[in-house]
């Protein structure tokens, strides 16, 4: 009689231990999903924040006239204008920062002069120089091209 339910104990200790098992298993797969959910979430933010960030400058720009100087001003005098590059940095919160302080994102502005066009790439990556996002811009500048 104790045989029997010695047997039934033991099959009822393995089930608990198989669904214990399992459900660990899950919680391990369930806790990655979420780890890799966190980091899209992060990197599409980031993403989210440059786009807006080089739009915004973008439209700076043009309304400048590609004017670096003015471009900086109108920014907010974050820039820091050196011959034909204008960079920003920003905190972890993509709030601009003073030049000379420590900063994790980083916005560049390199313009080129052509006869009749201005043109630029913003680019914002990170403080390490890891690519988040890139913008060409281009400005007419006056009188009329000719040709194809």
């Amino acid at each position: 009689m104790n045989e029997g339910r010695s047997a039934k104990s033991s099959l009822f200790l393995m089930e608990l231990i198989t669904a214990i098992f399992f459900f660990a298993l899950s919680a391990a797969i369930c806790l990655r999903i979420f780890s890799v959910a966190s980091t899209m979430n992060q990197s599409n933010r980031n993403l989210d924040q440059a786009v807006y960030k080089a739009e915004s400058l973008a439209e700076i720009f043009k309304a400048a006239g590609g004017d670096l100087a003015k471009t900086a001003a109108i920014y907010g005098g974050f820039g820091a204008v050196t011959g034909n590059t204008m960079r920003i940095g920003f905190d972890k919160d993509w709030k601009p920062v003073l030049q000379g302080k420590e900063y994790v994102y980083k916005l560049e502005l390199v313009m080129e002069e052509f006869p009749y066009l201005r043109s630029a790439w913003i680019t914002l990556s990170k403080a390490d120089d890891d690519e988040i996002f890139r913008l060409p811009v281009k400005i007419a500048s006056g009188g009329v091209q000719h040709g194809r």
